[in-house]
């Protein structure tokens, strides 16, 4: 579970109890991961995947806090990124978390590279975190040339950025759009919902994305 300040791991029991309920009323045909700590919570979240076998994977790989720390608990990293990429995910990492489930390299590109030859549909980099008065994001999808996409970055601090990317491309993949035009829409999404973010913290200054805008 997650609030603006906190993460408390959920565990496998509830995790498993919550998606049946679920899927005793819907089919599931998109699934979205974010943050998990526990190998025991993955393992959990991985099998469901097996065998719900949805059409499409999206995991936000939470890997590190906004402020910079672990998540804590007993997984590895090379646990976690071996178990993920076992379900041949879309990957949404920052260029930080990149960095954390490199397998060899130390630069983008080979390092999004190696995890689609190692599992991953695609390998969506985002720029959030990175510097300057624009985002360059990019696309990795098999051996075809990277997508660039590009947008004014915001000032200020926020809280689920990542999230919201991630859980709108999720939503438009679900739609049948393309890789490429679903992930310009679920950009176009988040920089909307940032941008129209409000204050919701006690610090008084990290902002919550707006989710309830129209797709």
């Amino acid at each position: 579970l997650t609030a603006f300040d906190t993460y408390a791991e959920v565990d496998p029991v509830t995790i498993e109890s919550q998606v049946r309920a679920v899927t005793r009323d819907f089919h599931v045909e998109a699934v979205k991961v974010g943050a998990i700590s526990s190998l025991a919570a993955l393992d959990t979240v991985i099998d469901l995947i097996r065998e719900l076998n949805p059409a499409h994977v999206v995991v936000d790989p939470v890997r590190i806090t906004s402020s910079g720390g672990n998540l804590g608990g007993d997984l590895s990293d090379s646990a976690y990124r071996d178990r993920v990429l076992s379900v041949h995910p879309v990957l949404t990492p920052n260029r930080a978390e990149l960095a954390v489930l490199r397998l060899h390299d130390t630069d983008s590109e080979p390092d999004a590279r190696e995890l689609l030859k190692s599992g991953a549909r695609a390998v969506l980099v985002t720029d959030g975190d990175g510097d300057g008065d624009r985002c360059l994001h990019r696309l990795y999808v098999g051996d075809d040339p990277v997508v660039p996409f590009e947008h004014q970055r915001l000032t200020g601090s926020y809280r689920g950025s990542g999230c919201t990317l991630s859980t709108a491309l999720a939503a438009q993949l679900l739609h049948g759009k393309t890789l490429e035009n679903a992930t310009r829409e679920a950009l176009r999404f988040t920089f909307n919902a940032l941008k129209t973010a409000t204050v919701a913290t006690a610090d008084g200054q990290t902002k919550v994305p707006n989710r309830r805008l129209p797709t």
